[in-house]
C-alpha cells in the first residue's frame, strides 16, 4: 500500500484470507483497503468482523458510515451509537455520529455532536470542519457557517467540491 500497489496488496490479503479463514486482523486490513472504491466489499468484511468483535470502535464507526452512505440510517445509528459510547472523545467517531444523527433527522443533537467533534479536532481536520458547517446550516446558523467556511483551506479535490457545494447552499 505504501508503494502505491493497492490492487496487489488487496489480492495478497484476499489470498491469505482464503487460505487462513478467520484471521480478523487480515480481514480488517482488507476492509480498510476496500473503503477506497469497493464499499460493498468493505461493508461485507466489516459485517463479518463485527460478529466476533462487537466492541471494536473502528469497525462500528466504519459500519455506521457505510450504512449511512447506503441509506440504511437505522443500522447506521446503531453502530454510530456503539462507537460513540466506546470512544466519546475520538473526533472521527463523534463526527460520524453527528452525520448519522443529521441524516436521521435529529438536527439538534447532530449539532451538539458536530460541535464536539470540531472541538476535539481543534479545528484542524478539514473534513470534520466541513461536516460541522453542514450541520450549522441545517440548524439555521448560516452566519456562523459562513464565517467558518471562509476560514478553511481545502487540501484535496473532494474537500474543494464539498466546500463549493456548501458555498452554493449559503
Amino acid at each position: 500500500q505504501g508503494n502505491n500497489e493497492v490492487p496487489r496488496a488487496t489480492t495478497l490479503l484476499e489470498d491469505h484470507l482464503n487460505q487462513f479463514k478467520g484471521n480478523e486482523r487480515v480481514r480488517t486490513l482488507l476492509a480498510s483497503l476496500y473503503l477506497n472504491g469497493q464499499q460493498q466489499k468493505a461493508l461485507a468484511s466489516y459485517q463479518e468482523i463485527i460478529k466476533t468483535q462487537p466492541n471494536n470502535v473502528l469497525v462500528n464507526n466504519n459500519l455506521a458510515w457505510l450504512y449511512m452512505e447506503g441509506g440504511s440510517i437505522d443500522k447506521a445509528l446503531v453502530h454510530a451509537e456503539t462507537a460513540y459510547n466506546l470512544a466519546p472523545k475520538h473526533a472521527n467517531v463523534v463526527d460520524t455520529y453527528s452525520q448519522v444523527l443529521l441524516k436521521s433527522g435529529n438536527k439538534r443533537l447532530s449539532l451538539e455532536k458536530a460541535e464536539k467533534a470540531y472541538e476535539l479536532s481543534e479545528g484542524k481536520d478539514i473534513d470534520i470542519t466541513l461536516n460541522y458547517i453542514e450541520v450549522l446550516i441545517a440548524n439555521s446558523r448560516k452566519n456562523e457557517a459562513k464565517r467558518l467556511l471562509e476560514s478553511i483551506k481545502t487540501n484535496n479535490e473532494t474537500q474543494k467540491a464539498k466546500k463549493n457545494q456548501i458555498e452554493n447552499q449559503l
